[in-house]
């Protein structure tokens, strides 16, 4: 219990300095006047990852649910390590190297670390495996309805096709377990085979375990696999409706499908950058870019990108200090 207290004040700490940082890059004044602007539209927006929490906890639930013999975890207790885990992985570079272990830490007194570790390499997949969806959806829908130039179909069509061929493989790594493969693949990387082949060979039951329990949602529960990944996609479009609320505030009406594919170029080019801290950068240039493609002036590009902004650290704080409450 001591050394978990001392993982949870590590997480509390990165997650203080994260959001620190980006308050001051931001700026005080800079925040105040965004809101200002945007008046009570802020309150949808807040209220709308509410929601879209909630499903990121259903989907969660289920896959728990599925493995047995378990002291059942409350959805709300879940909820609030979900919270707490996307703000650690808000704060972190590559966020899953922050937000998934400390998952595990929480998961793991009501799972034991197996079916804790299952469960939250079953959720990340079903995380990239809807993100990919979205990412194929519209890329097709930019294809259908977008005029575009031969260099921008080329490029999209690649994209699609690799977006395909990850989902794929992703998928196959969920039918089949996805650990083992991961520590082989690792093992021939220079200098790590010793130390790899020790581990395997150290934790060989416990690998074995947690890809029969991986492997077990997909061939034993297709109906719950295929549910929790629409549960997903749903709240990834639902997550949307934030660019339509910041349009609408700032009376610049908009489709909800340009919504989507300026929400699904943005996330792609933020997760190919996936190793920038906070994103920096990287969500301000996704939100230009896809505005341009689509033929919207980009003024309000970087505006909408700062309430973005603000909406992560009112969810970080509120992570973060679910981190130490009970």
């Amino acid at each position: 219990m001591h050394n978990k207290s001392k993982i949870q004040n590590l997480f509390l700490l990165i997650g203080t300095i994260a959001f620190v940082l980006m308050i001051y890059k931001i700026g005080i004044g800079t925040i105040t006047d965004n809101l200002l602007k945007i008046e009570w539209w802020i309150i949808p927006i807040l209220c709308l990852w509410i929601l879209v929490y909630l499903l990121n906890t259903l989907s969660g639930l289920l896959i728990i649910n599925n493995l047995e013999d378990l002291r059942r975890i409350g959805f709300f207790q879940l909820y609030k390590i979900t919270l707490s885990t996307f703000a650690i992985n808000t704060a972190t570079p590559m966020g899953l190297i922050g937000g998934e272990p400390y998952k595990i830490i929480e998961l793991s007194p009501y799972l034991g670390s197996n079916k804790a570790t299952s469960s939250v390499i079953l959720f990340s997949a079903m995380h990239f495996l809807a993100h990919f969806i979205f990412w194929m959806l519209s890329i097709t829908l930019t294809l259908v309805i977008i005029p575009l130039d031969l260099t921008w179909k080329i490029a999209l069509s690649i994209s699609f096709i690799i977006c395909l061929l990850l989902f794929k493989l992703t998928l196959k790594g969920c039918k089949k377990g996805i650990i083992n493969s991961i520590f082989k693949s690792i093992k021939r990387l220079p200098l790590l085979e010793h130390i790899v082949t020790k581990f395997i060979e150290k934790n060989k039951n416990n690998i074995q375990i947690i890809d029969t329990q991986i492997r077990g949602l997909h061939n034993n529960n297709p109906k719950i696999f295929y549910g929790t990944l629409m549960i997903e996609l749903v709240a990834r479009i639902i997550s949307c409706a934030e660019l339509y609320f910041l349009f609408t505030a700032y009376q610049t009406p908009i489709n909800f499908i340009y919504c989507i594919l300026i929400m699904a170029f943005t996330s792609l080019l933020a997760n190919i950058l996936f190793f920038m801290p906070l994103q920096i950068g990287t969500r301000e240039a996704g939100f230009i870019l896809s505005m341009k493609l689509l033929g919207l002036s980009p003024t309000l590009a970087i505006t909408i990108s700062i309430v973005t902004r603000i909406r992560e650290l009112f969810w970080m704080i509120i992570g973060i200090i679910l981190i130490k409450i009970k």
